[in-house]
């Protein structure tokens, strides 16, 4: 099996959605649109979308997705296949990552596809609290929570272990990213 890891601020969005998509990837001059991203490590790396400072102060809760590997393409076999992937973005990606902390093990271990995945085909999902380090199982079929703000924002949420946790979609004006506003309920 491999993994991709996100956190909750992303995850009411991906059920909401019927799909896992690849990202937007508007920094470093990379091609645009992203690859969807998975690993062979249970732990992921340092490269994966996940919000450290939310995750940290309890805002979001890790997000571990269990995927088939037939569903994607090893990093390297992917990046020959898609040549607007220059050697130079490759040898750039990889050096970040290095810097990150991941090692050349990790990147050996990295998995991608160019298109969304539906969540029929994913395999599990389970979360963990920056306390809490045990993964603790979430139900594919939860529903989402979708629901108006009084400022006429929408927000979406799922609860875990008697707390919800929400987060709008939020456009950075300078450059067009996604990114998530999050908030919790008790």
């Amino acid at each position: 099996m491999i993994y991709h890891f996100t956190d909750t601020a992303r995850l009411p969005w991906i059920l909401h959605d019927g799909e896992l998509q690849p990202g937007r990837c508007r920094v470093g001059g990379f091609p645009d649109p992203d690859f969807l991203w998975a690993t062979a490590s249970l732990v992921g790396d340092r490269t994966a979308s996940a919000g450290v400072g939310g995750f940290r102060d309890g805002l979001v809760r890790l997000v571990r997705i269990t995927l088939h590997p037939e569903d994607f393409t090893p990093w390297r076999v992917a990046s020959e296949q898609h040549p607007d992937w220059t050697e130079d973005h490759i040898a750039r990606l990889e050096a970040a990552a290095i810097r990150a902390g991941s090692s050349q093990a990790d990147i050996a271990g990295w998995y991608c596809r160019s298109s969304s995945i539906p969540t029929d085909r994913l395999v599990a999902v389970e979360t963990r609290s920056w306390s809490n380090k045990s993964w603790k199982p979430f139900p594919l079929a939860a529903d989402c929570v979708i629901y108006a703000r009084q400022d006429h924002k929408v927000a979406a949420g799922i609860a875990i272990e008697g707390v919800r946790y929400f987060s709008e979609r939020v456009e950075h004006p300078s450059d067009g990213r996604r990114g998530y506003a999050t908030f919790r309920a008790e």
